[in-house]
């Protein structure tokens, strides 16, 4: 069932759920609905650290080991750095259009305890409580990350902010199953870009993604993990690892502002990957495309972000999906929609890909649709995309809450006035 009234011009493409479906859900999910863990008390049951929920008696969650990188289909290491470059021509009539863009990717899964070690915790439980219990993962609500890029013999650089995206169905959290891999994404400037393609040509490349992960709940969380892992990100270098600190910090300050029925968050784990890609590993992931005036199907068009559910900006909203339309090559319009949902404020990110190529050197538009909880839908008028380019951030515009001064909010790379 289409959301968006049917007034496209041509075929396009909907959602990959049935959004009706999932609002159905989401609206009888009030924000009180949230399962909270009893963040203060922790159980160990060989290497399962157990929570139990606040209120049901007979439920517990465990908590994620942290985050690994994972391996692409080749067996390499999924680390990608795209660099994508377009120049106007003359011939297409837009000889003044500069179109860089790099794109640094790497994916990484949610380490588990496995599942002999969760049947154990979940009958020592069992046994205790003389009742079948509920074993369940600890929910992520928000994840702050933050990359550095060492080089021999040079201090260790923190990369520009990247997020976590959901890419296809193994990134989602459904009523049967839990997400366990993330794409981290970080766009990079056009020198960023050179000096991290150089050094992965030349093997000599040292990342380290220093993650933080929260979960709503009550009780302390777990700050000594956060400060221990951003010292182990650095080595021998206190001035950066204070940098570090205050970047990652800033972070999850930003999104420290909720509507007050909102859950708040903890911090529950944190971490440092290290990831190293020497001899031909490093060059076999750097990518480089010229394109003409097409973008090639399956490539990043429009990075969107929607930090309303992260930052707990909207009470009200259940759904608010975004549709963009970019003009084909055969001229016909091609569309292609994104959704982002109260159940899941930890995904506020996303990289729209077109199912078909698309026109650079034409501008694309794109409208958005909220879904509140009582079921009230808008739609917006189509609005023109700024450029390819830049980021479309389509946060709602609204008043920050008392407990944080304006001038301390950020939204995207816009500042509350």
């Amino acid at each position: 069932m289409k959301i968006f009234p049917a007034d496209r011009r041509g075929p396009t493409r909907g959602p990959t759920r049935i959004l009706w479906a999932l609002l159905a859900g989401l609206l009888s999910l009030a924000p009180s609905a949230w399962a909270e863990a009893d963040l203060g008390q922790r159980l160990t049951v060989g290497e399962v650290e157990i929570f139990a929920d606040t209120e049901v008696r007979h439920r517990f969650y465990y908590r994620p080991l942290g985050l690994e990188l994972l391996a692409s289909s080749n067996g390499d290491p999924a680390v990608n750095l795209l660099q994508l470059r377009y120049v106007g021509r003359e011939v297409s009539g837009d000889p003044e259009v500069r179109l860089f863009r790099s794109l640094l990717s790497l994916r990484v899964g949610l380490l588990t305890p496995s599942g002999e070690e969760l049947r154990k915790a979940r009958s020592w439980l069992a046994e205790r409580q003389g009742r079948t219990i509920q074993l369940r993962p600890l929910p992520i609500r928000r994840i702050e990350a933050a990359l550095v890029l060492a080089l021999p013999g040079q201090p260790a650089e923190p990369l520009p902010e990247g997020h976590l995206e959901a890419d296809g169905a193994a990134g989602q959290t459904t009523l049967t199953t839990y997400w366990t891999e993330r794409q981290y994404r970080v766009r990079l400037d056009s020198a960023t870009s050179q000096l991290v393609a150089s050094a992965l040509e030349q093997g000599q490349s040292l990342f380290s993604l220093t993650y933080a992960l929260f979960a709503p709940g009550q009780g302390d969380g777990q700050q000594e993990d956060l400060d221990a892992s951003i010292s182990g990100a650095r080595d021998g270098d206190e001035a950066k690892q204070e940098e570090l600190r205050r970047k990652l910090l800033a972070l999850v300050k930003s999104s420290q502002a909720k509507l007050r029925e909102a859950p708040e968050d903890h911090l529950v784990l944190a971490d440092t990957v290290s990831i190293a890609l020497d001899g031909e590993l490093g060059g076999r992931a750097v990518q480089r495309f010229d394109l003409n005036e097409r973008l090639p199907p399956t490539y990043a068009a429009v990075d969107v972000f929607c930090f309303d559910f992260r930052d707990g900006l909207r009470s009200d909203l259940a759904i608010k999906q975004v549709e963009v339309e970019a003009q084909g090559v055969s001229g016909a319009p091609v569309s292609q929609n994104l959704v982002f949902e109260a159940n899941a404020p930890d995904l506020y990110a996303a990289s729209l890909r077109f199912p078909f190529a698309v026109r650079l050197d034409r501008p694309y538009r794109y409208r958005i649709l909220e879904i509140a909880r009582d079921g009230a839908t808008t739609v917006s008028d189509w609005q023109s995309g700024s450029s390819w380019s830049a980021l479309l951030d389509i946060t709602s515009r609204v008043s920050p809450p008392d407990s944080l001064p304006a001038e301390k909010w950020e939204i995207g790379e816009e500042r509350w006035r």
